[in-house]
């Protein structure tokens, strides 16, 4: 970073150590930067890489290897099934089963970042200064106790811990043959690329919707131009728009609560999948994260790429948000990323997320 800033303090004739400052007069000046460039370019330095899944709730809805439950297959968890559960749960060999479970589970002592969090009961005092008892969720190792699906359970294990015991839960003995989404996940996606080929990209939910059986019964007319079924109980609709703007009954509800877990926890199964290979559970790799990306050390790439784990489109494979370059300085409650390319060029990107446009912006949180 030192030297980045003396090449940029030169370039300026600044004498300012903030980078940020450093950037915003480097990007205003008109001055030829080809110079600039050409030394930033050989500066050999570990750049941080946002590592994007591609479509990870499409990824997880699609994949074959993501097992989904029939709700009509539920039952009771048992308590004397604990003692098998438990074994086939810590031996990795309870998939392709499916369950939703209460567990006490352990983690190691020396793992630096957990697959599931800890939620923990905690008693603090409200605003009216009364005590109330609360759930705390943090990141820390030993003992826990949740509701997980038999996923999370899974992987838990896969990240090195332990489970104890079962305590309660639904067991179920039938799962769909395929996700049961797969087929109109995939029908969007091949229409999304046929946009981008014929460079007619649009909204493609504009006119094709996702009903079920009661929702078509209900709204069907001549408007509707055509549907074609994609599980027993669901139908891809497209319908005239032009003609008759839809707007679906609030109480339509396309996601059974057990599947929605389920998607959620196949999620992070191929989250999961990027932080073993960077041994990002016991070691500091991962400076930061949301739902579907990993801000990590650009020394990772190799590891992942030789795992076959990045791809520009491929579902459950990932991409560097920044293409071939990285970040050199980010504030992370804003976002705010100052990205260094291959062609030696600095950039910015910056999210500001939950704030009114027309009360703060991104240059009121870091001047």
């Amino acid at each position: 970073m030192d030297e980045i800033c003396n090449i940029l303090k030169e370039y300026n004739a600044s004498d300012t150590d903030n980078i940020i400052d450093l950037f915003k007069e480097y990007s205003a000046s008109t001055k030829d930067k080809t110079q600039v460039h050409s030394r930033l370019k050989k500066i050999k330095c570990t750049k941080l890489m946002a590592f994007d899944a591609n479509g990870l709730y499409a990824s997880a809805m699609s994949d074959l290897d993501s097992e989904y439950p029939r709700a009509e297959s539920g039952r009771p968890f048992l308590l004397e099934e604990n003692k098998e559960f438990v074994k086939l749960f810590n031996e990795q060999k309870f998939r392709p089963r499916t369950a939703i479970l209460k567990v006490w589970f352990e983690y190691p002592k020396n793992m630096f970042f957990q697959p599931i969090p800890a939620k923990d009961k905690i008693t603090f005092t409200n605003k009216e200064g009364k005590k109330e008892i609360g759930t705390k969720i943090r990141f820390r190792n030993g003992f826990c106790s949740d509701v997980l699906s038999s996923v999370d359970i899974q992987e838990i294990v896969k990240a090195g811990g332990r489970i104890i015991r079962i305590l309660d839960g639904i067991v179920y003995e039938e799962n769909f043959k395929t996700p049961p989404y797969r087929d109109y996940i995939l029908i969007l996606r091949d229409l999304r690329n046929k946009y981008k080929r014929e460079g007619n990209i649009k909204d493609i939910t504009t006119s094709r919707h996702l009903w079920s059986e009661a929702t078509l019964k209900a709204n069907y007319d001549s408007h509707v131009k055509s549907y074609e079924k994609v599980n027993d109980s669901q139908y891809i609709v497209e319908i005239n728009e032009e003609e008759k703007e839809f707007i679906p009954p609030k109480s339509t509800r396309l996601t059974p609560s057990h599947l929605g877990s389920f998607v959620l926890s196949h999620s992070k199964k191929i989250m999961n999948n990027f932080i073993r290979v960077i041994d990002g559970s016991y070691k500091p790799e991962i400076y930061y994260t949301d739902t579907d990306s990993l801000y990590i050390s650009s020394s990772n790439w190799d590891k992942l790429n030789e795992a076959g784990l990045v791809s520009e489109n491929d579902y459950c494979k990932g991409k560097n948000d920044y293409g071939d370059g990285g970040i050199i300085f980010g504030l992370y409650k804003v976002k705010y990323n100052i990205i260094l390319t291959s062609d030696g060029v600095l950039k910015e990107k910056k999210t500001f997320k939950g704030y009114s446009k027309d009360k703060i912006s991104v240059e009121d949180y870091i001047r």
